[in-house]
């Protein structure tokens, strides 16, 4: 994908971008997510400044909410089950935000 150095990427890009690494490579959001990081970033948050890489992260959250739209309903999973869903998806969740947290 061409990228304009004119200005901040936004977020409906970052989400086209991610599906394309997804579909293209089949692999999980996670994996799309390390490739890009990867292959756009060079694994510099400031390669196109902190508002692009941003929404690179919205756009990241984004289908990662999606992904676990499912799980949403505890009574069908059961509460115990369901409890310890999210205190996992909590913990992941807290690790994929530090590299943003660093970024700001």
């Amino acid at each position: 994908m061409t990228v304009n150095h004119a200005g901040a990427l936004k977020k409906e890009y970052f989400l086209s971008y991610l599906n394309l690494i997804k579909i293209s490579r089949n692999c999980t959001i996670e994996q799309a997510k390390e490739i890009a990081i990867e292959l756009f970033f060079h694994h510099n948050a400031e390669e196109y400044g902190s508002h692009t890489y941003k929404r690179f992260w919205d756009a990241f959250q984004e289908l990662n909410v999606e992904l676990l739209t499912p799980y949403r309903n505890a009574e069908e999973y059961g509460s115990h089950t369901y409890k310890r869903f999210w205190d996992a998806f909590q913990e992941l969740n807290v690790e994929l935000l530090t590299p943003y947290r660093l970024a700001v």
